[in-house]
């Protein structure tokens, strides 16, 4: 079930950056993700966003898995409960995407932190209306996770689109590292093909295999 997911994803993934179904984060666009905010009450800051591994300079055994990293603090009102202190990082409007894409605005986003991190995507159109991924809802990223693949649905039109990008929660005072944007397209279109031609080597090895009674 999970190859068979993973294919759909990917072929999803190649089509819609193929035929402009799906918006897909890109590291040009993902650099202009500098505009911040913090839910109301509580305290955060940004430290960085950088595509240098060095200036990322994440102590060890952190491991920058997207081309894109972002670095930060977050200080929730209260120390008790479960308030998510939430930050925004958005290209404070479209960062010069247009376009209309039917199945909405995806990305892959990694917690290269050793600690736990909510993470979800959005969009906010010009009539103030937020749609995020997930039905709204925070995935949570275990330390040090691979890239996740998050989705806000369409149909996304961007020139309806006031704000986008992803937030982050957390229901402590801590610092994360976040990171953002996977391998170039070519290496999901070898991804793509080695899943294609163990399809078909499966459905090979069925026509061979010897009718049971």
């Amino acid at each position: 079930m999970k190859r068979a997911w993973l294919t759909i994803w990917i072929v999803g993934l190649v089509a819609g950056q193929a035929a402009g179904s799906m918006y897909v984060l890109d590291a040009a666009t993902a650099l202009k993700f500098t505009h911040y905010s913090v839910s109301s009450g509580d305290a955060g800051q940004v430290l960085l966003v950088t595509t240098n591994l060095a200036a990322y300079n994440p102590p060890a055994p952190y491991v920058m898995e997207g081309a894109v990293g972002y670095v930060g603090y977050l200080w929730p009102n209260s120390l008790q409960g479960h308030t998510y202190a939430v930050i925004t990082i958005s290209a404070d409007g479209t960062g010069g995407v247009s376009g209309t894409y039917t199945d909405g605005y995806g990305a892959l986003l990694a917690n290269d932190d050793d600690e736990v991190w909510d993470v979800r995507l959005f969009v906010t159109t010009t009539d103030d209306n937020t749609v995020y991924s997930d039905g709204g809802s925070f995935t949570t990223l275990a330390s040090h996770s691979a890239l996740t693949w998050f989705a806000v649905p369409g149909p996304l039109d961007f020139s309806q689109v006031k704000d986008f990008g992803f937030e982050i929660g957390t229901e402590r005072f801590d610092g994360f590292h976040i990171s953002a944007v996977p391998v170039p397209g070519a290496a999901l279109l070898g991804a793509l093909g080695l899943l294609t031609a163990g399809a078909r080597l499966r459905r090979s090895r069925k026509k061979e295999a010897p009718c049971q009674a």
